[in-house]
């Protein structure tokens, strides 16, 4: 009920109070013109020459004035025109003399309905689609660009901008014609020729309301994007280090996160219990803080940056020995973005989001602090768990940290055993510092043969 009494209702009444309002003046203003349209056409009969009688001409107009519904007060014209219009029957034109306003509609409806339908659907299409894409992808510049074009358009009465695009494109640049539906004398015929000389004649208004229609759908879906892009459950899928980007490498590498098992593959090797994983097309690789800092310095705040560069680091570094110091550089990133998040943060309406649970497969790649971390899952009707695969940075660095080890002992066999135990730990800390708690790695033993 409490939709119907705040909601139906006062609709139902101003739709009703926006009809009657409409068909009111349609009513008046034909009567509020300083010419009357009986007398214009007696004046265009004796134009073409027609010679009236008195009687004759008392009998005419009487006959137009009844035709015309302009008899008796403006109330009961008013009261005449309401009861005809019940019945259907608009009457006679009163700039198409002797036409029906009837013929005229049933003439002109097709055409319009094929022009209002067809631009409607394409700019609800086309601005959905481009207003998504613009929402999603807000901070680029052109889709700042389309935004302030559709607040400049999006104003404009329909008329004013058919007409500057009249003006425009018929007048200056004459692609298309001025007036009419077809050619003057193609006769109608479901053939390509007629097909595409109507389509001619439509692409101009069709093209005023689309791109007037289209503004619209394109402001208010950006928004809706945006504003789901900022809701809470998104903004903490993004601090729980869900991206949005895709997979590169230095190398030319870019995929999307489904495609990893296609591009990547986990394996065994015999000296060692723990899997390596390899690119498919040319073996062992590196993920980790200089992986990250090399593909997205551009992206770090002017804070890091600077960071970055007190440090003495480049747009890349290669050194693993200083992967501390890159670290360090991901730290004030971390922080000044951790402000920015919390000076914009709000409360959330709900804790959680509600989740039902359904049969599917998913996969994700995100970035750990020791480097891409990606996921796999698939999931029963019950929401239950039934296969799980996580491949961490470190099964993507084992092989990489193994060759390493090996051209870094070359030159140091000469060290003592405690030294060159120490410095190798070094260098494994350098990919990955969690590594002695997390996978109860790194006790190294020296055997010189």
């Amino acid at each position: 009920m409490t939709f119907v009494k705040r909601y139906l209702i006062p609709r139902l009444i101003q739709y009703i109070l926006v009809i009657w309002v409409g068909i009111t003046v349609v009513f008046l203003i034909p009567r509020l013109t300083p010419n009357d349209p009986v007398m214009k056409m007696i004046d265009q009969m004796r134009a073409r020459g027609s010679t009236l009688e008195p009687g004759a001409m008392d009998g005419i107009i009487n006959d137009l004035t009844e035709m015309y519904g302009l008899g008796g007060s403006w109330l009961e014209q008013y009261r005449d025109f309401w009861g005809r219009l019940v019945q259907g029957d608009f009457g006679v034109s009163f700039f198409q003399f002797p036409t029906r306003v009837n013929q005229l509609i049933g003439t002109a409806l097709p055409w319009t309905l094929g022009l209002l339908l067809t631009s409607t659907a394409l700019s609800w299409i086309l601005g959905n689609i481009i207003g998504g894409l613009a929402g999603y992808y807000g901070r680029k510049r052109w889709s700042r660009g389309l935004d302030a074009i559709a607040m400049v358009i999006r104003p404009l009465p329909y008329y004013i901008f058919a007409f500057v695009l009249l003006l425009l494109l018929t007048y200056v640049a004459r692609w298309f014609p001025v007036t009419g539906g077809s050619s003057l004398g193609a006769i109608p015929a479901f053939t390509w020729d007629y097909i595409k000389d109507v389509l001619w004649h439509s692409t101009l208004p069709a093209l005023s309301l689309t791109i007037l229609g289209g503004a619209v759908n394109f402001q208010i879906m950006k928004l809706l994007v945006q504003n789901v892009n900022a809701e809470n459950f998104v903004q903490y899928a993004k601090l729980g280090g869900v991206t949005e980007g895709r997979i590169v490498s230095s190398r030319g590498l870019n995929i999307n996160a489904r495609d990893y098992h296609e591009h990547f593959a986990e394996e065994h090797v015999p000296h060692s219990t723990a899997l390596h994983c390899r690119l498919k097309a040319r073996g062992h690789y590196k993920v980790g803080p200089l992986a990250r800092y090399a593909l997205n310095h551009d992206l770090l705040s002017p804070l890091a940056r600077q960071a970055a560069q007190d440090a003495g680091l480049g747009r890349v570094c290669r050194n693993p020995f200083q992967s501390i110091v890159v670290r360090a550089v991901e730290t004030v990133y971390a922080v000044d973005e951790a402000l920015r998040i919390l000076e914009a943060a709000e409360r959330p309406h709900q804790p959680c989001v509600e989740v039902r649970p359904r049969a599917g497969r998913g996969l994700a790649a995100t970035e750990a602090p020791r480097g891409l971390l990606h996921h796999t899952y698939e999931l029963d009707e019950q929401g239950r768990i039934t296969f799980a695969q996580i491949i961490p940075p470190t099964s993507q660095n084992q092989a990489t940290i193994e060759a390493d080890l090996r051209r870094f002992i070359a030159p140091r066999l000469h060290l003592p055993d405690d030294q060159l135990r120490w410095q190798c730990e070094q260098a494994v800390r350098n990919y990955d510092p969690c590594i002695s708690c997390s996978t109860h790695f790194l006790k190294l033993k020296v055997e010189r043969r």
